[in-house]
């Protein structure tokens, strides 16, 4: 059986060999992203795949944002129903992850998470309401590792470096509707915050120990660069010429492919 250390290495080393990545939206999210001029990770208590939520724990589930791409083009009319009717293709090399941050506009320079681990569980810390309340522990871009069985890479004592990479072949989404999770080929960028107070907090009321969870449930990177624009082929005429408008506004119609 693989180590995790090994699986994590794995995953990591096949993304770097991936020349373009693509990312599937809608007319509002692609809106949104480009008056930002970012990308959203969501958090992993959210993911749509509850089984691969069940299989973190509770320390690392809502610490732990995913943004999410694929790295094939031959499934696209199953990317084009589920996950949005236009497509985005970005080179590898442009996903640049170096700022995180906790707000989309990204003008806040007080909003940017700290990449120093020094004052991690620090017990004296006792606030965790702000951005500066927690730190990077751990940002990569990697593949997703996909597996016939969970309890093969179940973690121990809260051992979560595969947190938000491992997936099972197959499963049911949130919707209860069957999945081929392996044919969608799946890249992540994968963000993993910590507490800069305590992992562990005595609630002083209930005299139970609780684990301090972000409030907020999307961080975000600057966009890449948009190396090309794509549209599902059966996608209204109405809310194709509404995506053309909003191409124009930021004089993106020239990526749109044919």
């Amino acid at each position: 059986m693989n180590k995790p250390k090994d699986i994590y290495n794995e995953c990591v080393g096949k993304a770097s060999l991936h020349k373009n990545l693509y990312h599937y939206t809608n007319p509002d999210a692609l809106k949104a992203i480009l008056k930002n001029h970012s990308l959203k990770l969501g958090r992993m208590d959210s993911v749509n795949d509850s089984d691969e939520n069940k299989r973190i724990t509770s320390l690392w589930n809502a610490k732990v944002y995913v943004l999410c791409f694929t790295h094939e083009l031959e499934n696209s009319p199953y990317f084009f129903k589920n996950y949005g009717k236009i497509r985005l293709e970005f080179a590898t090399e442009d996903i640049k992850f170096d700022k995180i941050y906790s707000e989309p506009e990204l003008i806040n320079f007080f909003k940017d998470f700290s990449n120093d681990l020094g004052g991690q569980t620090n017990g004296s810390h006792k606030s965790y309401g702000d951005v500066k309340d927690w730190c990077i522990y751990d940002k990569i871009l990697a593949d997703v590792y996909y597996t016939d069985c969970f309890n093969k890479h179940i973690a121990k004592n809260g051992y979560e470096l595969n947190a938000g990479l491992i997936k099972q072949k197959s499963g049911l989404d949130n919707d209860g509707e069957s999945r081929n999770w392996e044919m969608e080929a799946e890249t992540r960028l994968r963000v993993a915050l910590r507490p800069i107070g305590s992992e562990n907090v005595l609630d002083e009321k209930t005299n139970k120990f609780y684990q301090p969870k972000p409030d907020f449930k999307h961080v975000y990177i600057r966009l890449p660069i948009i190396k090309s624009i794509s549209l599902s082929p059966f996608i209204p005429l109405e809310e194709r010429q509404q995506i053309i408008r909003i191409l124009d506004d930021y004089y993106l119609f020239d990526k749109l492919l044919p």
